[in-house]
């Protein structure tokens, strides 16, 4: 999604590929964290992993990974992991009785108490007026 809002706002080249080199260090961490007790058995697989995450970062192949690979498997289960997440921010906000809203609610205050923060982290991030929050 973040990707998306970023080419809807002509997102910067340099942000873009940061988005998505994230993307696939997640993913890879995911896939090792899951995986990685039987891939340690494939020869050379922390050589290749790095080396994946370098050519990612170092050399845009970041963009390269994320077109060919990643980009229609997320459009094409889009839904499944809006729900997803959606079930999971629910669990969240009903095992903390509350405290997800009240935390909400004090950094909201914190912003209406404190409005020139706010300003300055919406100008240091060159964000137009609908992407500020309301206080």
């Amino acid at each position: 999604k973040s990707l998306e809002h970023a080419d809807k706002q002509g997102g910067e080249v340099v942000i873009r590929q940061q988005l998505m080199y994230w993307l696939i260090f997640a993913m890879i961490h995911t896939v090792d964290s899951l995986f990685g007790f039987i891939l340690e058995w494939i020869p050379l697989y922390s050589v290749i992993k790095i080396s994946i995450l370098c050519v990612a970062c170092y050399l845009k192949g970041a963009t390269i990974i994320y077109n060919t690979y990643i980009k229609e498997v997320l459009k094409n289960h889009e839904e499944q992991i809006d729900h997803s997440l959606d079930m999971g921010v629910g669990f969240v906000k009903k095992k903390t009785g509350g405290i997800y809203e009240r935390a909400q609610r004090a950094g909201m205050n914190y912003l209406h108490d404190n409005h020139e923060v706010a300003k300055h982290m919406s100008d240091a991030m060159n964000l137009d007026d609908e992407n500020v929050p309301k206080v």
